[in-house]
Parts: C-alpha cells; structure tokens; sequence
C-alpha cells in the first residue's frame, strides 16, 4: 500500500517546517509509520526534534512511530552539476552540436533545492514502509519550479532522445541521475518516466494533499494566493490553508497588541473569502518544550484544538 502524501509549502519563514513536523507527529501519534522529510536548508528537523536527523530514516521520537529525513541540497547539487558536466562534455567528444550547452544545465533554471525534492519525493512516494509521508518544501519560489521541473526537463531528454543513437554512453551521466543503471548504462526513457511519475504522483488527489503555510500579513496572503492558483493550474489538490502565528490571548490594555490583532483578523476574513479551501488558524505559541509545542500545533492542523 503506497503511503499518503502531504505537503507544506509557503514563504520562506512562516512555519512549515513547525506545520509538517507537527502534522507529521499527530499521524504518529494515531498509530501511523510517518516520515517527515525535509529540503528546506533555512530550517531545521534537527534542531525540532533536539536530535540528529540524518539523510537516512531516523527515529525522532520514543513514543511514536515517527521518523525524519534531512538533506542537504547544496551537496545534491554538487553532485548533480558534476554529471551535467560530463554529459556536455561526451556530447562535444561525439560531434553532437547544440546551439545552446547551457540548455542542459536546468540546474541553473531549477535550483538544488528542487532537485533534491524530485530525489526525495520519488523515492519515499513509493515506499511501502510509511502509510504517511510529509514533505517540508523549500520556498514557494522552489515549489513553483518544482511543478514546472517535468515539462522544463522534457526538452533536455527530449533532445538527448533525438540523438542517443550518437550519444553512446556520453549522456549516462545525465541518465543516472534521474535513474539510469549503475553499471552507466543510458536509460533516458527511464529518466522522463520518472518525472512523469512524480507529476502523476503530484496531481493524484486521492493520495497527495498540498497546504500552503502564511502569516495573517499582506505580502504573505498575496504569496499565498499566488501559491494556490498555481497549484490549481498544475492540477494539485490543496485541502487546507494553513495561518500560522495567529494572535489571540492578548492584553486588551496594549494598544500595539490590539491593532495587530485587528490587522491580522482583517486579512483573515479575506483570506476565508478568497480560497475555496477552508484556512485553519494556528496561534503563536509560546510552550518551552518542542515535544508540547508540536502537539498543541497538530491539533490545531487537525481541527481538534480543544
């Protein structure tokens, strides 16, 4: 049985990675085997979970099955911009003439960021070793990109695919990284099945569920919506908007506390005009254990906060 997936996304600093790893403990709390998985590098599963996350599974939790994946994708861009180099250079050692090199070079046009993303997202989708899967993504410009990642590669393998018959193995660096053999063998239609895969897995609602994270601020409201129709465009399902850091308990005798919380309830109620998904709110919260924190933010995700 494939896993669910749910993703968060939004502007760099309103909290997904508070949103995911809380949505992510709840479901664990329920009974289910949850990986959170992270490529987001402003943020930290590590410093959450006040323990080590690694690039493998790890268990971030005693009393839950709940497990935490960390990586790094300035170090999966590295190794990816070093196969896009050897790709260029077998095309020149072969005589195949592209009017434009750089247009292999979709790492510039994409991003370390997404590129980690389609490794990690392709991967744990279609392991049966988790019933939920929870993605932190990167930035909303990264997120973005990443919906476009398929038909802005396609023209790169597409190209490649035109003139295997000259490439011999001078592109099996470029097969590799989206899935060739490990023996260097080219195996480009693998590589466009395995984006084709990941947008698939991206627009099946049935499993993958998309919830854009903002502060009840201007700009971060007209991000979002920016966020959700393109989503909408793209064909992804968003069940929820999520307003992070809501003020609510406040001293009525502080005028600034007063004003900022009109300010915020304004946006709100636009917010709840605007999208057709319903917004859930979650308040700014100041617990000293992340463990409590975390579960009072889950319950909150889930509609459950009292």
């Amino acid at each position: 049985m494939m896993p669910e997936l749910l993703l968060y996304g939004g502007k760099g600093g309103v909290g997904k990675t508070t949103c995911a790893s809380a949505a992510a403990l709840g479901f664990a709390r329920r009974g289910a085997r949850t990986l959170v998985v992270s490529t987001d590098p402003a943020d930290s599963l590590s410093d959450l979970f006040e323990t080590d996350v690694a690039a493998e599974p790890t268990q971030v939790h005693e009393a839950a099955p709940l497990y935490a994946v960390e990586v790094d994708p300035g170090a999966r861009f590295d190794a990816y911009a070093e196969t896009v180099d050897a790709a260029v250079a077998g095309l020149e050692r072969v005589g195949v003439e592209l009017p434009d090199t750089d247009s292999l070079d979709v790492g510039a046009a994409i991003g370390s960021d997404e590129l980690a993303a389609v490794d990690l997202f392709d991967r744990y989708a279609t392991d049966e070793d988790w019933e939920r899967v929870v993605f932190d993504t990167a930035p909303t410009g990264h997120t973005l990109r990443l919906l476009r990642l398929p038909d802005l590669l396609d023209s790169t393998l597409g190209t490649a695919l035109r003139v295997r018959s000259r490439l011999s193995g001078a592109t099996a660096a470029v097969a590799g990284l989206f899935g060739g053999d490990s023996g260097g063998g080219v195996d480009l239609e693998a590589a466009r099945s395995r984006l084709e895969r990941v947008a698939r897995t991206l627009r099946d609602g049935e499993r993958t569920r998309f919830r854009p994270v903002m502060e009840p601020a201007r700009l971060s409201l007209r991000e979002t919506e920016r966020l959700v129709d393109r989503l909408a465009d793209h064909d992804v399902t968003v069940d929820r908007v999520v307003a992070n850091r809501v003020l609510t308990d406040i001293d009525e005798s502080c005028s600034l506390c007063t004003a900022r919380r009109d300010r915020q309830q304004a946006i709100l109620s636009t917010a709840r005009e605007q999208f057709d998904p319903p917004v859930v709110t979650v308040p700014l919260l100041e617990t000293p254990d992340a463990d409590g924190a975390l579960r009072r933010v889950a319950r909150h995700l889930s509609g459950t906060s009292g």
